[in-house]
């Protein structure tokens, strides 16, 4: 193996460095940490990755960008295996997070604690399912039917602070951090506790990318885990560096807050970075079917790089 680098490291340095783009999913924050720290740490560099990071564009589908080309590289959650299904051309790389952090969140004075009690109550969605699948999973299998209004992203937390909503979709890392700030006390829907513990952020490329690149895909893949490994060891040095040439418009202690929820979210002190579980996609794929969200089955070994 360490040849093997070798060999990569010197055609890098003879040929030059190969650009690629990362198309994240999101505006910048923690979220992406680990990419971060790989561009700024020279990682990508040092395995002859020239990387450009894109911050979301939110009119754009952040997947099928991947898909047309707009980029080699993006990050997307269990949403992929619904277009591994539909036969659209995918192939996920690695599982940074092994649990999903997309969650619905209610006032706790409003006593809705449960999905069960969401039946006819206007739920703040966002504009695409790609970006929550696993919560209207969730709602589709306990058969309740709220009144979802795709305004996420015209809103924010006080939307709901607000009384707005009954119940506003989240980041388990990013809206709770603003109601802990003031003191407000909610209760959080988490899907995972009804059956779709769903992966979360998830590094993905194209099948043309996998194909006519993939010691390409490898060297990418290494670097980001390197990058995801170094950002849970540094995180205040990470934190502050975000804060100043990435998410300037966030506080100290809301990284903080985000850097230690998403590290509960890899497990990566007991699941090594990136692992993704044959078992556990069989899982999810058999719960996406039994609910007819899927139709027909998908082959396991063109599932993941």
């Amino acid at each position: 193996m360490r040849k093997f680098l070798f060999v990569l490291l010197l055609f890098s340095s003879l040929f030059g460095e190969e650009k690629v783009i990362l198309q994240l999913k999101w505006l910048h924050q923690f979220q992406f940490a680990g990419y971060y720290a790989a561009l700024e740490k020279g990682y990508y560099k040092d395995v002859g990755l020239d990387v450009e990071i894109r911050e979301r564009d939110l009119n754009k589908n952040n997947i099928k960008q991947i898909i047309d080309g707009e980029a080699e590289y993006g990050i997307a959650d269990s949403v992929l295996f619904l277009h591994k299904a539909k036969q659209e051309p995918v192939v996920i790389v690695a599982a940074i997070f092994q649990h999903s952090p997309n969650v619905l969140v209610t006032l706790k004075s409003s006593g809705i604690d449960s999905p069960y009690k969401l039946q006819n109550k206007d739920v703040t969605f966002y504009k695409k399912d790609v970006d929550g699948f696993g919560i209207l999973a969730m709602l589709k299998s306990l058969h309740v039917e709220p009144n979802i209004s795709r305004i996420k992203e015209e809103t924010n937390y006080r939307y709901l602070a607000n009384k707005k909503t009954d119940a506003y979709v989240a980041y388990l890392s990013n809206e709770p951090f603003y109601f802990k700030e003031m003191g407000e006390d909610i209760n959080i829907i988490n899907p995972a506790n009804y059956g779709f513990d769903l992966y979360g952020d998830m590094l993905f490329t194209s099948v043309k990318e996998a194909t006519e690149n993939p010691q390409r895909v490898e060297k990418f893949k290494e670097a980001t885990l390197k990058g995801w490994k170094y950002a849970f060891e540094h995180k205040e040095e990470i934190i502050e560096f975000i804060k100043k040439k990435y998410a300037t418009d966030k506080s100290i202690e809301h990284l903080r807050y985000e850097a230690d929820a998403l590290e509960q979210l890899t497990q990566q002190k007991s699941i090594p970075l990136g692992t993704i579980d044959k078992g556990r996609v069989e899982f999810t794929l058999a719960v996406y079917e039994k609910y007819g969200l899927i139709k027909n089955s998908v082959p396991i070994d063109r599932v993941y790089f």
